[in-house]
């Protein structure tokens, strides 16, 4: 076997070698990027849902502490403090309505498979 064989048998093999390489970072970032649009799709609008929620239930407490807290309390206050209330209600019964579908979404989605 002559030195221009050998040299050209290694070249080959490297570049085999290269080719297997560069063929699993293709592969690994296909399977990134599908991820990548998974959490897109369905964690950062659930995400958000989520803070809007922690900021309606907030909003809520805070109401009834309020007029807890309040010694003496106008009529005119109690009826704005239920308006209040009852908008925060909706705010949240709507949070929960969202994140169920969202989550009945992601749930039914093929790329959210954790055995994959």
């Amino acid at each position: 076997m002559t030195v221009l064989v050998k040299i050209l048998a290694i070249s080959v093999v490297l570049l085999l070698l290269f080719a297997g390489v560069l063929f699993a970072s293709v592969a690994m970032q296909q399977r990134t990027s599908h991820q990548v649009a998974v959490i897109t799709e369905f964690h950062l609008p659930l995400a958000a849902i989520i803070a809007d929620f922690d900021v309606a239930t907030d909003q809520y407490e805070l109401i009834v502490e309020r007029l807890l807290l309040l010694p003496d309390i106008a009529p005119a206050a109690v009826k704005a403090a239920r308006g209040a209330v009852e908008k925060d209600k909706a705010r949240i019964a709507d949070d929960f309505t969202q994140a169920d579908a969202l989550l009945a979404r992601a749930l039914a989605d093929p790329r959210t498979d954790p055995g994959a």
